[in-house]
């Protein structure tokens, strides 16, 4: 994950199948998959405007030990 992206940090590798590429790491981490998923479906709770839904999924990231 890149924290400042515009075209200045990041380029797409056209020859090798799109693959992204950094050029600066100033800002670079990785976001763990439950996480990840936790997000999507804090989303989709928003999205379908669940307030239960996406009040639960958020207590459930914010627990996540890091």
């Amino acid at each position: 994950m890149c924290a400042d992206p515009h075209p200045g940090n990041i380029a797409v590798d056209a020859e090798n199948g799109g693959r992204l590429i950094y050029y600066d790491f100033g800002m670079m981490g990785a976001i763990p998959s439950d996480v990840r998923s936790g997000l999507l479906e804090l989303f989709y709770g928003v999205y379908e405007k669940d307030p239960d839904r996406s009040v639960h999924t958020l207590r459930n990231i914010l627990s996540h030990d890091s």
